[in-house]
C-alpha cells in the first residue's frame, strides 16, 4: 500500500517508520503538506514541539486535509488531537504529562479491535479529550477518550503510540488492523 506519513515532529518517527516498513511510505513534514492524492492512506504522527491549541495557523494545511480529504486516515497522539480538533471536539490540558503504558477500555465492537483482547497503549502526551460529540468514542482510559472513529469516513485516531513496543503492546495490532481495513475497502 502507498502511505503518506505526515511528520508532526514525533520523537518516535523512526519506530513508526519501522512499523510501516512493509508498505511504500512517503514522508512529508506537516509544514510542507499539500494533499494526499494518489495515496491509499494517511498516517498522522505524534509530535511534541507544537500543541494544536494556539498553533492552528501552523497546522492549517493538515487540519484542512483532515476535514476535506476522502483518503483514509489514522492519527497518533498529536494526530489524534488534530483529528479531534478538526471535527470540533474540545482538547483539555492534563495536569501532568502522561508517559508509560496505560490500559484502554474498549467501548464498542469495531473492526479496529480484531484479535485484540486487552488493549494497552504507550502514552506520551500533555493534552487529552474528555468527551466527544461528533466523533465516535472507541476506547477510554482514566484520562479520557483514547480512540475515536469518524461516523462516516474511514478516519481513526488513537491518543497512544501504537508504534512503541509492537511485540508486547496491542497498539501495534490496532495500527495493522487499520491498514487491513483500508485494504478491504480499497
Amino acid at each position: 500500500m502507498k502511505l503518506l506519513l505526515v511528520d508532526n515532529g514525533s520523537r518516535l518517527l523512526e519506530e513508526l517508520e519501522e512499523s510501516l516498513q512493509e508498505h511504500e511510505v512517503s514522508k512529508v513534514a506537516f509544514q510542507e503538506l499539500t494533499n494526499a492524492a494518489g495515496f491509499d492512506a494517511v498516517i498522522l504522527s505524534g509530535g511534541s514541539s507544537l500543541s494544536v491549541m494556539k498553533h492552528e495557523d501552523e497546522y492549517k494545511q493538515e487540519l484542512s486535509l483532515i476535514r476535506r480529504s476522502l483518503v483514509p486516515m489514522f492519527g497518533i497522539c498529536l494526530g489524534f488531537e488534530l483529528i479531534s480538533y478538526a471535527f470540533g471536539e474540545k482538547l483539555s490540558w492534563l495536569e501532568a504529562k502522561r508517559t508509560g503504558v496505560m490500559r484502554v477500555k474498549k467501548l464498542l465492537n469495531d473492526p479496529i479491535f480484531k484479535g485484540v483482547r486487552n488493549l494497552d497503549g504507550f502514552e506520551a502526551h500533555r493534552w487529552g479529550v474528555k468527551n466527544v460529540s461528533k466523533l465516535i468514542p472507541l476506547g477510554v482510559s482514566k484520562d479520557g477518550i483514547e480512540m475515536v472513529r469518524h461516523p462516516e469516513r474511514l478516519i481513526y485516531g488513537v491518543q497512544f503510540h501504537p508504534e512503541m513496543w509492537g511485540d508486547r503492546i496491542s497498539g501495534y495490532k490496532v495500527l495493522n488492523n487499520f491498514l487491513d481495513i483500508v485494504k478491504k475497502n480499497g
